[in-house]
């Protein structure tokens, strides 16, 4: 009987053991859920406490983007009038003739865009710059005439 009751008492001290594990773990896991509520409960209050910032920069960068999307559509308005008075042609579609923006041609003779303009403007001060070279030329010759015949 007494091998009986060695061995009924090893039973009971390895139950208790495991008895005593369990609780060790179950305390184990109740101080993690409680630190756990208590780190909710922390950030929660931090949420609620920076949730109206969070809510007004969402706001913010919402309004901005709104007006930079106002902007740009007014941008885009803007280009084909910006073509016609550069290129004397909108570009959309390109003319064969004046081509336009954005069609590897702007301006020509038969336009009357700025860059047109600007080319002819170009042309006529090049060609009074020869007008006034060669009025300058001959009147040095004529100076030049004049200080011979006055030396003579």
């Amino acid at each position: 009987m007494t091998v009986f009751f060695s061995g009924a008492l090893n039973l009971t001290r390895e139950a208790k053991r495991r008895s005593d594990d369990a609780v060790r773990r179950a305390d184990e896991v109740q101080k993690l859920l409680s630190d756990s509520e208590r780190q909710r409960r922390r950030i929660t209050a931090l949420l609620d406490q920076i949730s109206p910032q969070v809510d007004k920069k969402q706001s913010d960068v919402k309004e901005s983007l709104n007006k930079l999307d106002a902007d740009l559509n007014a941008i885009d308005d803007a280009f084909p009038n910006l073509n016609t008075l550069v290129c004397d042609r909108g570009g959309d579609p390109c003319d064969s003739h004046c081509g336009g923006a954005g069609c590897d041609q702007c301006g020509g003779l038969s336009c009357e865009g700025a860059v047109t303009n600007a080319e002819n403007a170009l042309r006529y001060a090049e060609d009074a710059a020869e007008v006034l070279k060669t009025k300058d030329a001959d009147a040095e010759d004529l100076l030049r005439t004049v200080i011979n015949d006055i030396n003579e």
